[in-house]
């Protein structure tokens, strides 16, 4: 008989009792979350901290950290095991995402071993990514709408990250971040002399650790070589790669830290590809769709284009997809039709970029700020255009899409077909998507609507709109939704900034590209 999609729980709440702490002494410590009796049962059940009294919020909070870490453990063990299960190449390639998905979320996790990065907005950082990597792992089977599937989404984990993200609450923004230390120059103290003689210079020939070349006047003739002999370096070390002029038709995987990736300017350096999901025999997601995939911190671009070729009527194709913590692109274009640009997770910062596309080409969970970008919507399949598909799952977590100083308008092959397609400045991929437009310019094409609903309650998102200019900018007809609004409050709208959204202060300088921190 066939089972319908289900959720297991790998440790029974009827388990016998382990000698763990009294109820009455947990319970005041579990009641400001979520799921208090869960976190009663964990409690009262494990023997890992023995019978230790907790002094504090804090202690309390680190105890429920290793908690959720074992429990990563054996969801990601539990995962492993399933592959016997997967009865066709879709389910296999849905399940081959989990299994990542559940891995990162160990990588992530294991951080917290770290005193030097154990700061509140980096848990509250940890804590999202393992919520967003399990939403991602359901979500991946119902894109192949899979309703029969192997057990494999951990809903005590996900509960239990919950709990962990309330107890740390109020804790996106940390100003006390270990980064923040800086020369009488400016400079990062960590950055060596000659990083900085690099940045200052910008001459990638004469300082790039490797170079790469379509002609082989340089090192390696394909990106990802370098990349591969990239992650054989210390990952504390700043890595720079400088790719010359050239198209180059190869998918990049960009899991090392600290890669510094530099073209020849935008049209000039090109990486291109053509996967789309359901491509390969149904083994291609969304995900793994990408042109280009980077996992890896403090990634860094500039004066690329990253393309993703496959036609509109192939549906979801990304061309870059970044899960990279602390990233910074600048001047790079990304190019496709529906889910171009897919920012996945992690604290964002693209600047003077152009992004096009149709379908929910801008989309993802990362805490992110384009500022002084072009976003260039093209002549879709059908008569509808979403730019930004926000996907926010929790009222907890710190991530969200803001847009300042930006300019929203035609791409040339739209220009003819304007007035009879419309075009939205986003819809809501989960219940709590945030996004909001600062100081921008709105050409025509936005529908006097503005944004377009989607599967999911219009109270809990928010969608904000702050002195944009254009013609259209008019918030008169715009929807008149619980969630919507129309920003007035100058410190609202600041909550927003490159300075309080994204803490760029504190990591934007080790890139050297030109932010405006404020509105």
């Amino acid at each position: 008989m066939e089972l319908s999609l289900v959720i297991v729980i790998l440790v029974s709440l009827a388990a016998p009792a382990i000698s763990g702490y009294p109820l009455a002494v947990i319970k005041p410590w579990c009641a400001p979350t979520l799921h208090p009796e869960l976190c009663e049962h964990f409690f009262t059940r494990t023997s890992k901290f023995g019978h230790n009294p907790v002094h504090n919020k804090s202690e309390f909070l680190n105890m429920s950290l290793q908690i959720i870490l074992d429990r990563a453990i054996n969801a990601t063990e539990n995962a492993i095991r399933l592959e016997p299960r997967c009865r066709d190449k879709r389910e296999k390639a849905a399940w081959r995402d989990c299994v990542n998905f559940y891995k990162e979320t160990l990588n992530v996790l294991n951080k917290m071993g770290d005193p030097k990065r154990f700061t509140p907005s980096n848990v509250q950082k940890w804590l999202s990514t393992t919520l967003t990597n399990l939403q991602t792992c359901e979500q991946g089977f119902l894109d192949f709408n899979i309703t029969l599937m192997p057990s494999i989404l951990d809903v005590v984990l996900k509960n239990l990250t919950i709990n962990a993200l309330a107890l740390n609450s109020g804790a996106c923004c940390d100003h006390n971040n270990s980064w923040n230390n800086y020369d009488q120059h400016g400079f990062p103290t960590w950055i060596t002399t000659s990083e900085r003689r690099l940045l200052q210079s910008w001459n990638p020939t004469g300082w790039a650790n490797l170079v790469v070349a379509k002609d082989g006047s340089g090192d390696y003739t394909t990106v990802q070589d370098a990349i591969n002999a990239a992650s054989q370096r210390p990952e504390t070390d700043r890595f720079v790669i400088y790719v010359k002029a050239g198209i180059y038709k190869e998918y990049l995987q960009i899991e090392s830290s600290n890669i510094f990736m530099v073209g020849d300017g935008i049209g000039q350096t090109i990486i291109t590809g053509n996967r789309f999901n359901g491509d390969q025999d149904g083994t291609i997601t969304t995900a793994t769709s990408a042109t280009v995939t980077v996992k890896g911190e403090r990634f860094v671009a500039r004066f690329m284009t990253f393309r993703n070729t496959a036609w509109p009527e192939n549906g979801q194709a990304v061309a870059f997809y970044s899960a990279s913590d602390y990233s910074t692109i600048y001047q790079c274009s990304f190019e496709g039709f529906q889910d171009t640009l897919y920012v996945y997770d992690g604290r964002q910062f693209f600047r003077e970029c152009h992004i096009y596309g149709t379908v929910d080409f801008i989309m993802g969970d990362a805490t992110v700020v384009f500022q002084r970008c072009t976003i260039h919507a093209r002549k879709p399949l059908g008569n509808q255009n979403t730019i930004t598909a926000q996907s926010r799952d929790h009222y907890l977590k710190c991530s969200g899409m803001s847009f300042h100083n930006c300019f929203v308008v035609m791409a040339p092959d739209l220009e003819p077909f304007v007035d009879s397609v419309k075009t939205y400045l986003g819809r809501p991929w989960r219940a709590y998507a945030r996004v909001v437009f600062l100081s921008s310019f709105l050409d025509r094409l936005i529908h006097p609507q503005g944004w377009l609903r989607w599967e999911c309650r219009l109270d809990k998102l928010y969608y904000g709109e702050y002195l944009n200019e254009g013609p259209g900018s008019s918030t008169d007809q715009r929807v008149r939704w619980p969630g919507y609004h129309v920003i007035t409050d100058y410190n609202e709208a600041s909550a927003f900034t490159v300075r309080q959204f994204i803490s760029g202060d504190y990591w934007l300088p080790e890139a050297l590209v030109p932010y405006d921190p404020d509105i």
